[in-house]
Order: structure tokens, then sequence, then C-alpha cells
């Protein structure tokens, strides 16, 4: 598949806003499950680095960016690219 950055923003704002699945399904991509919060609390603590991403659900990651707010996407990457969107819900008009 291929798509623009814009395509998918529409996406992503889509998907988050809760104009692709139901209210359940959102609900279970946005749960932050234990084991990646955990997973990720200790890389942070491990590097110093500042807490940004909190953890995955079923599909979708949080992060908590500093002068944005909470900010729900997916990341992912294959050998030499990588890739992220993100969307602050209550910024709409950022991503």
């Amino acid at each position: 598949m291929v798509s623009s950055a814009a395509d998918q923003a529409v996406w992503i704002r889509a998907l988050v806003g809760g104009n692709v699945v139901d209210a359940a399904h959102l609900d279970e991509m946005l749960t932050i499950t234990p084991l990646s919060s955990e997973f990720y609390s200790a890389a942070y603590d491990a590097s110093g680095v500042p807490h940004v991403q909190l953890g995955e659900g079923a599909g979708l990651a949080t992060w908590q960016v500093p002068g944005v707010g909470t900010c729900h996407g997916h990341a992912g990457a294959i050998p030499a690219r990588t890739g992220s969107r993100r969307t602050a819900p209550t910024r709409s008009s950022r991503s």
C-alpha cells in the first residue's frame, strides 16, 4: 500500500475520532496493556529519558507529548525505513 502523509493524517484522525470502528473496538485499541506499560517505563527509566510513550493497546500506542498533550497513533518499521502517525484528539488540526 502506498499513501501520502496527508492520507495518513486523514486515516488516523478518523480512526481515533471513532469514525472507523465502533466504540468498544476503539476502546480496546486505546487501552494500554500492562506489559507494554511496564516495558516502556523500564526502558525510559534505564535511559534517563523523560517518559513519552506510555504504552500500546491493540493497534494504537499512546504518547504524552510535552506542550501537546496525549497523542494516539501507530508506528512501524521495516529494514531501512520507519514511520509514525499520531494525532492529538484535543488538537484535531494537528497530527
